[in-house]
């Protein structure tokens, strides 16, 4: 019975320092943590499972994060969030463009992820203005055309925002959106935590035709400050299966013509 107790006591030590480590670093590693303890990686992942189910970290590829439902996540945090999804996502999407398309694609980590997804495509037009981005189309879709977007650069997030990047975007009218952003309920709808963002979604639902949104399930059931597209303003959904029943009733019944794609 002794050995039981202090196993007991053993795995609530881990937790409470996987939670420590992650308030000072944001984001813990299951190798590492494999390491640091003398345990199995599929023990540090049963760990995982727990304290996801507890609602105090989201696990990640390969790791987990602090659930940050409350503000921005960085953008080293957000790339490895939902990394599969976003691939997946990535793929889906990528699929729904042909040859010679024109198109305008969102700074993010998923949009990121949709890029790289178009490899193979020939004649593409792009307009961007996601620094991280344009460099990706250069290298894998090197006969396409970049159209970069100007305006403030947010530091930290390599793209640009703003109003002379409203502007400029203002100029052209094209067919095809590929969005993102940080939350979705239906109460608010797509949400952001940046002002300017809900600004740029805004403006590419006025001069785009077509607009395909992509946001992995963990974005669903919450909220950021600032509202910027409702439901009905999207013509395309690209998620995961990750998706629960109920939000995806929900959706057919609030949006019964919105094409879904679960990737």
């Amino acid at each position: 019975m002794q050995v039981e107790d202090d196993r007991v006591i053993y795995l609530e030590e881990r937790r409470d320092a996987i939670l420590s480590m992650l308030e000072r670093d944001e984001v813990v590693r299951i190798a590492d943590l494999s390491e640091r303890f003398h345990v199995s990686p599929a023990t540090i992942r049963k760990d995982m499972r727990s304290l996801e189910q507890e609602g105090l970290i989201r696990r990640t590829h390969g790791g987990a994060i602090k659930p940050h439902h409350d503000h921005e996540m960085g953008l080293k945090i957000a790339a490895i969030s939902a990394q599969d999804e976003k691939v997946r996502i990535g793929r889906a999407a990528a699929s729904l463009v042909r040859d010679n398309d024109i198109l305008l694609v969102q700074a993010g980590t998923t949009c990121r992820q949709f890029v790289r997804a178009l490899k193979g495509k020939q004649g593409l037009t792009l307009f961007v203005s996601d620094f991280e981005i344009a460099m990706d189309i250069e290298h894998i879709l090197p006969d396409s055309q970049i159209v970069f977007l100007g305006g403030s650069v947010r530091q930290g997030f390599h793209y640009t925002h703003g109003t002379e990047a409203i502007r400029q975007l203002h100029n052209y009218r094209i067919p095809t959106a590929y969005m993102c952003t940080n939350a979705f309920t239906f109460d608010i709808g797509f949400s952001t935590h940046q002002l300017s963002q809900a600004n740029w979604l805004q403006a590419q639902a006025q001069v785009a035709e077509r607009h395909v949104m992509l946001l992995d399930s963990t974005k669903f059931g919450i909220s950021a400050p600032y509202g910027a597209l409702g439901i009905d303003d999207i013509d395309c959904l690209v998620t995961d299966n990750g998706m629960d029943s109920k939000t995806r009733e929900a959706i057919r019944r609030e949006a019964p013509e919105l094409e879904i794609i679960f990737a």
